[in-house]
């Protein structure tokens, strides 16, 4: 999982996460992506604001395949979560992009897990 996640004043950044678990839909209103992501043992995605993804690279600058960037914005911003229950309803649960952050990093592993082919 990415290696060199960036909290700073100015942004939330997951680095080279897996374009597996970044969606992209069709609306009426336009394109947009989700991501998905582990919370306590439980499936749950966010919508990304426009602009948001960016491939990831290598230190020669070449594209990393099945990896993207997410730019999710100001640490203390808060997202509507969908997190998926047990009986396949969603609850929705607002959320810090820093907490965002801190949960996918601490899940790192499981992620691993889950999309071992």
């Amino acid at each position: 999982m990415a290696k060199t996640n960036r909290t700073t004043d100015a942004a939330v950044e997951i680095r080279n996460y897996p374009a597996a678990l970044i969606h992209k839909h069709n609306s009426e209103d336009g394109e947009y992506a989700s991501f998905s992501f582990r919370w306590k043992d439980k499936w749950a995605s966010c919508f990304l604001p426009s602009g948001a993804l960016s491939p990831s690279t290598n230190r020669k600058g070449k594209t990393i395949e099945g990896r993207m960037n997410i730019s999710l914005g100001a640490p203390d911003q808060v997202r509507n979560i969908s997190i998926q229950e047990p009986d396949s309803s969603y609850t929705r649960t607002p959320m810090f992009n820093r907490t965002i952050l801190a949960e996918i990093t601490s899940q790192r592993e499981s992620y691993l897990k889950s999309i071992a082919i």
